[in-house]
């Protein structure tokens, strides 16, 4: 009787069906081990905003940078949407805070085109000298453009800058705005836009991990990536897609948008707030990396060897708009072909004390500037 051998499978082909179900099950694992983990950074997100609630202090916008104080609910309320909004959905006025509702039914009542401002604190007006740790009043202490505007054009204007926002808040602002002021009967015809100082300022994670505005992200990702690397706010790329949305947003409603390039004060001593309270730098330099730390003490260094521009440039902690962002807003003018507003060359570059009330926010002689760009704009908006 003959024996009948099997074959043998080549060993070749066992061995690459042994790697391949390895390699499965490597797979396997990390996927599960990677969802596990997404899952546990998502929840301690969200126990970290909810701990913020409770403590009165909002994680959202620069509480992770210490060198920039009142942004916390002290002066605003927390937003799942927006991050943080100011109290009771109010907005700013002239010599007050408004109801949103009185607004809506004042515009209603008038004839004249509602303007919409959206903005930063450049926009709310803000002044540093007046926000210590125990809280402030850093509004209503100047004329903001919006109030200019407002004085010296026949316009219904509506203040809705925001301190501390960036452009991810912003559109995300303009569009509830927008759809709010169009249910109710509002038409807006014009939109200004003035954002990016708040953008390209440090922070531990940027805002799209911080901020749920309905786009799917890996939160995992933007955890680690912030762990290893000098964060932004808002990287550049997406600066750009959200000004880009802030302007299709306003379209979409019938309003024409005028973007205002943030003018910058080049000659601002670096980490410094507030030049009546410039003790605070020796104690925030001792809460952040020490790649931010060093940063921050060479930037000090080319200031004193009047290097403003170096110097700037280096300082990531007070929200002065950088270089790449404003090359993204110019780009952005140059390809749309929209109304703007650049002041930068009306401003000298140093002994420019006049035109800022501190680091950034403008006074009411840049304001007036500002104020009388958009009136041309505006008045040859008209005529068209």
């Amino acid at each position: 009787m003959f024996k009948v051998k099997k074959e043998k499978k080549p060993v070749k082909l066992t061995r690459m069906r042994t790697a391949l179900k390895n390699l499965l099950s490597v797979l396997l694992i990390g996927s599960v081990t990677l969802a596990m983990t997404e899952g546990a950074v998502r929840l301690y997100r969200a126990h970290k905003i909810n701990a913020t609630i409770e403590s009165n202090e909002t994680e959202h916008g620069f509480s992770q940078n210490p060198f920039m104080l009142g942004y916390d609910l002290r002066l605003f309320e927390y937003d799942v949407e927006l991050g943080f909004r100011f109290p009771g959905n109010k907005i700013i006025g002239k010599t007050d805070f408004l109801e949103l509702e009185d607004v809506i039914r004042a515009a209603l009542s008038q004839n004249s085109p509602v303007i919409l401002n959206m903005g930063d604190s450049s926009t709310s007006g803000w002044n540093s000298d007046n926000v210590s740790r125990n809280g402030g009043k850093p509004f209503f202490s100047y004329k903001t453009y919006p109030d200019l505007l407002l004085e010296k054009g026949d316009f219904f204007v509506i203040n809705c800058g925001v301190p501390g926002y960036s452009s991810l808040q912003g559109k995300l602002y303009l569009k509830r705005l927008l759809d709010l002021f169009e249910s109710r009967g509002v038409n807006v015809s014009y939109v200004t836009i003035y954002f990016g100082n708040n953008d390209s300022t440090w922070n531990l994670m940027e805002d799209k991990y911080r901020i749920e505005d309905g786009t799917f992200k890996l939160y995992l990702y933007g955890f680690f990536s912030d762990l290893f690397s000098t964060r932004k706010r808002v990287s550049v790329s997406d600066f750009k897609e959200n000004i880009l949305d802030l302007l299709n947003i306003a379209k979409k409603h019938g309003a024409e948008p005028i973007l205002i390039v943030p003018p910058v004060h080049f000659d601002w001593e670096p980490g410094l707030r507030s030049k009546v309270r410039a003790r605070e730098f020796a104690e925030n330099l001792e809460r952040v990396s020490k790649e931010l730390r060093a940063d921050l003490l060479r930037a000090r260094d080319l200031y004193a060897t009047g290097d403003f521009m170096r110097a700037y440039e280096l300082d990531l902690v007070i929200p002065r708009i950088k270089p790449e962002y404003l090359q993204a807003l110019r780009q952005i003018i140059s390809e749309q072909g929209i109304p703007f507003i650049d002041v930068q060359d009306e401003i000298p570059f140093t002994s420019n004390d006049a035109y800022f009330v501190d680091y950034c926010h403008p006074s009411e002689k840049l304001n007036s500037l500002i104020t009388d760009c958009l009136l041309r704009i505006l008045q040859s908006s008209k005529h068209d």
